[in-house]
């Protein structure tokens, strides 16, 4: 018949048959009289307030530094002007300045006519001078045209440089308003995350403090039942110790009677009777 393998004995269990029911009953015993329980503990979550503060924070970051409709069609009407002068604003000008130039020359014509019949010039004379100042009418005109389209030219530079500075100025103050949102809503983040690392370290103190606590009470508890079972261990070897010398304390007597009976007997067999 084959041997049936031996069973390993159980350590864990026979360690906790040693003092595992002493660790329940001084567990026991520690939180019935030491009053051993967890140690007050703060809130880590996010009070109302500040989740409310940073969802405002974090709004005013996407919000910040957008361009309002009133900023957007003042830009839109300033590029317009790069374009220069359309064909409907330069004959707008044209006429008016022909209508200015025709206004003057009727003026300086009206002017010389009087001037020639107070000096009573002839007719060739006269003549000459009014075709001298229908020449210089007509190169004024032409002068006129070629100035208008150099000042057409001119607003059309200037409005592209007065465009070009309107919306750099009008990006960097967006982007000065984006950053600062930004800036303003890591620095409440970071202060409002040290804030609950710090309630979360004190919670782990804490609890820490309360198992260190719990362990020296039960700790305690079990000194407490250890010295009372040294206690009764000494009593009882001190009552076996006073029953163990009252044996020999009967059996030395014992002895020392039948010693006594002994040479008695031998004295009154061999000299006593003498």
């Amino acid at each position: 018949m084959a041997k049936q393998p031996k069973k390993k004995k159980n350590k864990g269990n026979k360690l906790y048959n040693k003092i595992g029911k002493d660790l329940t009953a001084a567990s026991n015993l520690a939180t019935e009289f030491l009053d051993i329980g967890p140690l007050s503990t703060v809130d880590t979550a996010y009070s109302a307030d500040r989740q409310g503060a940073l969802d405002k924070y974090k709004g005013l970051t996407d919000t910040a530094g957008q361009r309002s409709p009133e900023m957007q069609s003042f830009l839109d009407r300033m590029q317009g002007l790069t374009q220069g002068y359309d064909s409907q604003e330069y004959e707008a000008l044209r006429s008016q300045r022909r209508r200015e130039m025709e206004k003057g020359y009727q003026a300086g014509q009206a002017g010389l006519m009087r001037g020639q019949n107070v000096n009573r010039l002839g007719a060739t004379q006269k003549t000459a001078q009014l075709l001298q100042l229908a020449k210089n009418y007509g190169e004024s005109s032409s002068a006129a045209e070629n100035d208008l389209f150099v000042e057409g030219a001119r607003e059309k530079r200037d409005a592209i440089s007065n465009y070009g500075g309107a919306l750099r100025t009008t990006e960097t103050d967006e982007n000065d308003r984006r950053s600062k949102a930004m800036a303003d809503y890591t620095g409440y983040l970071t202060d409002s995350e040290a804030d609950q690392f710090g309630k979360q370290k004190f919670n782990a103190g804490q609890e820490a403090a309360s198992r260190a606590l719990k362990s020296g009470g039960i700790l305690g508890m079990l000194g407490v039942g250890e010295s009372r079972r040294a206690g009764r261990r000494s009593s009882k070897l001190i009552r076996e110790g006073y029953r163990s010398n009252e044996k020999i304390a009967a059996i030395g007597a014992q002895q020392a009677a039948g010693m006594a009976e002994a040479i008695s007997k031998l004295m009154e067999q061999y000299g006593g009777g003498a």
